[in-house]
């Protein structure tokens, strides 16, 4: 790869196990040839530790950065393995590729990365005589005190909050107008999900817009739509419905690779097939029961399994959703603790599997079961709060899934501040409510969550 390249759209993050060994070694000798193993040295820079990389399964993680079929970077977060809670981060950006600000972009990947994996820190060493490198952590906000071996030793903390805006906030044909109607208010975090209507280029589209505003994305259920309109149903007692669920799903978890995102995550399914109501908003049944609770939480699992390879594959980590239920009708699965206990202990061997905690799902759940949502929550936070992805926000009554906004007093700000979730994304999932009302409680809520973000979590 002679000279420096053009930066355009197009940039993938992946593992590094799913990099050609070639180009990889490839990339490792660009390094040495340059001189940068003088400052970058982590591991042995050479074919055979690249062989080593292409059959790494362990809980360390190894990435790559490819632009047009060439690796132009390779970064890790390691010391999960030796059993360290806090990961060291290490990059490198191949020579050709260098000054085009991709530095920034795959610090920002890794650092997703290691907030996926339950860390609130990150640390990393630079030698001072690396300018370049020094003031790219330094702009990244990273603190150094002291040396190791000659080196800066650098810490930064992730617990700033990390708020998005749902794509699903915005009544919209198209998705690509209602990202540009969030951005239009200032909002660069924006998870991506249904309700808009399918159309070819829709993820190229969606990649200009990121290119084009710096945005950061999620992405959760709906993206990308398809043209023929079905509610997703992992758990599914029809094979059909399920396997075309699953298909739509491994799509998605690479349209989530594409756009950078750290994960991507799912409703945990329905014991009865569904159908959208005459408003398009609300599922309805369609049928009887499809399966008992028992065969639906196998199908489930099931599922997670096959899925969660799927997104490792991709670098990702998978995540399902809480549900709720309906009035009188309980079709929804992990409504309730001993559900979502069921599920992870039989996928507590799998390091890329998480929940998404949709608060406002908690309190229908709570008042229509009966239980205590207070001690639902902390039982949760308690036994897997280092698998929470991610939290969704939006506001009820108690019987339907209204999605209004939360107040600015709401117990869902007490409840992440109060239990140390500060680290973890939060999802605003306000319909029916101005862009600039919402923007406005975003603000809020950045600098809400920010208040405490030095207290410790409690897991």
């Amino acid at each position: 790869m002679a000279g420096k390249l053009t930066l355009a759209a197009g940039i993938r993050f992946i593992p590094a196990s799913e990099v050609r060994v070639d180009a990889l070694a490839g990339f490792f000798a660009a390094l040495r040839e340059s001189g940068a193993d003088d400052y970058f040295h982590p591991h042995p820079l050479d074919e055979k530790y690249a062989y080593f990389l292409s059959g790494y399964r362990g809980k360390d993680f190894y990435a790559a950065m490819i632009r047009n079929g060439h690796v132009a970077g390779y970064g890790m977060l390691r010391g999960w393995d030796d059993g360290y809670r806090v990961p060291s981060l290490a990059m490198a950006v191949h020579p050709a590729f260098r000054g085009l600000g991709l530095g920034a972009r795959f610090l920002g990947y890794l650092h997703s990365q290691a907030r996926a994996r339950g860390a609130d820190r990150v640390r990393l060493k630079v030698y001072p005589e690396n300018k370049a490198a020094l003031y790219l952590y330094q702009s990244a906000g990273y603190r150094f005190a002291g040396k190791e071996d000659g080196q800066l030793v650098g810490t930064l903390a992730l617990s700033a909050p990390m708020v998005y805006v749902s794509s699903s906030c915005v009544r919209a044909e198209n998705i690509s107008d209602a990202v540009e109607a969030i951005t239009a208010h200032g909002i660069r975090h924006i998870e991506l999900s249904g309700g808009t209507r399918y159309y070819p280029g829709i993820e190229d589209d969606i990649e200009v817009l990121q290119g084009k505003y710096g945005l950061t994305f999620m992405v959760h259920n709906y993206f990308p739509p398809v043209d023929d309109n079905f509610v997703l149903n992992i758990a599914s007692g029809d094979q059909g419905v399920r396997e075309k669920s699953l298909s739509f799903v491994s799509n998605s978890i690479r349209a989530a690779s594409r756009l950078n995102a750290a994960f991507y995550t799912v409703h945990a399914g329905y014991l009865r097939d569904l159908v959208l109501d005459d408003t398009a908003e609300h599922f309805m049944p369609a049928g009887k029961k499809s399966a008992d609770a028992s065969t639906g939480l196998q199908a489930l699992e099931s599922s997670v399994r096959l899925l969660c390879e799927k997104a490792r594959a991709y670098g990702l980590m998978f995540g399902v959703e809480n549900l709720f239920p309906l009035p009188g009708e309980n079709f929804s699965l992990l409504c309730v603790e001993s559900e979502i206990d069921w599920l992870f202990k039989r996928c507590a061997d799998i390091d890329n599997f998480g929940l998404l905690l949709d608060l406002g799902h908690a309190r229908i759940s709570s008042t229509l079961l009966g239980f205590d949502l207070g001690a639902f929550l902390d039982a949760l936070v308690e036994k897997y709060g280092r698998k929470i992805l991610g939290l969704h926000l939006s506001e009820n009554a108690g019987h339907n899934d209204e999605h209004l906004l939360p107040a600015r007093d709401s117990w869902m700000i007490d409840f992440i501040r109060n239990h140390g979730l500060q680290r973890v994304p939060v999802t605003i999932e306000a319909r029916n409510c101005p862009l600039g009302s919402i923007s406005q409680y975003r603000r809020y809520l950045v600098e809400a969550l920010g208040e405490n973000n030095e207290q410790k979590n409690r897991y």
